[in-house]
């Protein structure tokens, strides 16, 4: 045995990990891993501060959290961002930058265009990612019904 780490263990820890959770749960999980490393990062790099030096919480807000959109129709969402200056945001639907013909697109402004037939599932999901920190994001679920 030459080390734990071989290519061979790590597909079967990697099979596994997908049967537990499921492949839904993958971009979560690993979202949750990737935060969990940048704090992990950023704490060797500040060293122990207390909370004064904590930089501020980001957070996003989308409104409307939820909406029905027919075929072909739009919808403005708007996103808020507090904790920095920067209030940029990167749209996307179904975690595709800008949307997709198939899910519907969104512009940079927020508008968001519903696809010209009702995809399947019905329901897509529309996510404001802060361009000041990739992390922070909120979706909102938007239901694509027939004209």
């Amino acid at each position: 045995m030459e080390g734990l780490l071989q290519p061979t263990h790590l597909f079967f820890i990697l099979l596994i990990v997908l049967i537990i959770f499921g492949p839904g749960k993958l971009p979560d999980l690993g979202r949750g891993l990737g935060k969990g490393f940048r704090e992990f990062k950023d704490a060797l790099r500040g060293g122990m501060g207390g909370e004064s030096e904590k930089k501020p919480t980001i957070k996003v807000t989308v409104n409307p959290a939820a909406a029905t959109v027919p075929v072909n129709a739009s919808q403005q969402f708007n996103a808020s961002i507090s904790g920095t200056a920067n209030s940029a945001v990167t749209w996307s639907v179904n975690g595709v930058n800008g949307g997709s013909s198939v899910a519907g697109t969104i512009s940079g402004s927020g508008l968001y265009t519903a696809p010209s037939a009702v995809p399947s599932p019905d329901r897509v999901t529309v996510t404001a990612t802060s361009a000041a920190d990739g992390w922070e994001s909120v979706s909102a679920e938007v239901t694509i019904t027939s004209a």
